[in-house]
């Protein structure tokens, strides 16, 4: 099997999965990023910025909570979407690592711990160091 395949579903899983991480960073600090930029305070919850608000105010702050919510909900949904799509990859990347190690000449305590730490416990983390030891070993060889 060629190792091309793995190596670039490793590569396209982590590359969405750091985008992933980093919506998720913008998404916790949007109100934060909302009230440097406009200068108005908004809390966490874009939503208690309504309640300090009077007369000609509350239309203002009505539309900064509006964006804050609105910001938060694309930003959010954004990174489920990462997420998913980053689980396409990953799930190659499983499945051809599992084929290579079941039809690898391994010991057979080997292959099991490999595949207990692929589908158990560290998923694409294991997938990716199985990559950079065992399989570089064996293609050495």
């Amino acid at each position: 099997m060629d190792g091309k395949w793995l190596k670039w579903a490793l590569i396209a899983s982590w590359i969405l999965l750091i985008f992933a991480i980093l919506s998720i960073i913008i998404y916790i600090s949007v109100p934060s990023i909302l009230s440097l930029v406009l200068g108005t305070p908004i809390s966490g919850d874009c939503g208690s910025a309504l309640s300090a608000s009077t007369g000609a105010q509350s239309d203002l702050t009505f539309a900064l909570m509006s964006l804050c919510s609105s910001a938060k909900s694309f930003v959010g949904m954004s990174a489920m979407l990462l997420i998913v799509i980053a689980g396409i990859p990953a799930l190659i990347s499983y499945i051809l690592a599992t084929l290579e190690v079941v039809r690898s000449p391994m010991t057979g305590l080997r292959k099991a711990i490999w595949l207990i730490l692929f589908w158990l416990f560290l998923g694409i983390i294991a997938v990716t160091a199985y990559y950079m030891t065992d399989r570089k070993k064996a293609s050495t060889r």
